[in-house]
């Protein structure tokens, strides 16, 4: 088997709940991102949360956009330590909790193969084409915010959510300054 063993240690919030436990490996093109890829997992992910409490704050909010979409997939609570203002109290529990989630996902469908994982890219949809339309110049933590956010009314429009959700979003989202109004329309 092609391939090469190795260990992912992320150091940023972003990539410890997301990225370094997805299997997913890709490059980035001129023409955009993640267009060439394979499903590789790592031998071990070495998740140091200190680490990420020592992150500047708008590195930090980016991975928290991760966290809410992992709160809403698994409803672990995080939307309510947001609320409390005790994430970083609690950033062993919140971390292994989206790990948890993501990794449950994952195993039952490793490769995409099932339709299972679609879950994770919840507020994925709008966010690629902001990324792309803004030159890459909006980040991907601020683009999964404000993609949460359209998701959600666009949800909440074909009334397949209770209508409280967008708002809970917005609130969890503003928390972590994620700006969410970027100047492109639906």
């Amino acid at each position: 088997m092609r391939g090469i063993h190795f260990i992912q240690m992320p150091t940023t919030l972003l990539s410890m709940v997301d990225a370094s436990i997805s299997g997913k490996t890709a490059v980035d093109l001129q023409a955009g991102k993640n267009l060439i890829g394979a499903f590789w997992q790592p031998s071990l992910v070495v998740a140091d949360t200190q680490v990420v409490t020592n992150l500047p704050a708008d590195i930090f909010a980016e991975g928290m956009a991760e966290v809410i979409k992992s709160d809403l997939i698994a409803n672990a609570g995080i939307v309510e330590m947001i609320r409390q203002n005790t994430i970083k109290e609690r950033i062993d529990q919140m971390v292994a909790s989206c790990i948890k989630m993501k990794r449950d996902v994952v195993e039952q469908d490793e490769y995409e193969t099932k339709g299972l994982r679609k879950v994770l890219n919840m507020g994925h949809t709008v966010p690629h084409a902001i990324e792309k339309l803004s030159n890459y110049s909006i980040s991907h933590g601020v683009a999964v915010a404000t993609g949460l956010v359209w998701e959600a009314k666009i949800a909440c429009h074909l009334e397949l959510c209770a209508s409280g959700l967008v708002d809970e979003i917005r609130a969890a989202v503003d928390a972590y300054q994620l700006y969410y109004d970027v100047p492109y329309t639906v």
